[in-house]
């Protein structure tokens, strides 16, 4: 059962990406998935571990390659967002921990200029339904992957509780 069905996806192009507004869904096949979001070139995540702030997308794609991780690449449209600089919300938030920011929280403040208690499915159905949405893109998909799986808050607060604890885990620009 998914919690959002991802419509036809393409593959990318790695030059598609220095420019415009993209929703990074990573490990898109697992629950819960990690969310990132890029404007114009510059990603930013954020981790249990911390955060990726402006790390060049060429990065990611290249990490994401290298350990084939599966994701999905969402394009958004430019007036989707607040008109903010993406490193401004981000340096609100120190990282990802149960009970106080998800990886989503920072994204929910980009898209609707303020906190939203959503989960990622809820997002993509709110951008679906507004028309945000212009783009699907695929990396390291399964010729068989159709949507996010279903998961709920408390599979979310799970996971960060578990990588709370975990120590030495780096960030994209150290080589994850």
């Amino acid at each position: 059962m998914y919690s959002f069905d991802v419509p036809s996806w393409k593959n990318f192009k790695e030059d598609e990406f220095d420019l415009g507004i993209y929703l990074w869904i990573l490990h898109a096949d697992k629950i819960p998935p990690h969310i990132g979001i890029s404007k114009h070139g510059a990603y930013f995540s954020l981790k249990a571990s911390g955060k990726d702030v402006a790390v060049p997308v060429k990065n990611v794609l290249q990490l994401l390659r290298q350990k084939s991780i599966p994701a999905v690449i969402l394009k958004t449209s430019e007036n989707s967002i607040i008109p903010v600089e993406l490193r401004e919300i981000f340096n609100k938030y120190e990282r990802a921990e149960a009970g106080k920011a998800t990886c989503l929280t920072p994204v929910t403040e980009i898209y609707f200029s303020e906190q939203q208690d959503l989960i990622l499915s809820e997002l993509l159905n709110l951008l679906n339904e507004s028309g945000t949405l212009e783009e699907v893109f695929g990396l390291n998909l399964d010729e068989n992957f159709r949507g996010i799986p279903h998961y709920e808050r408390k599979d979310i607060q799970k996971h960060l509780t578990g990588l709370n604890h975990v120590k030495g885990r780096k960030n994209i620009s150290e080589g994850y």
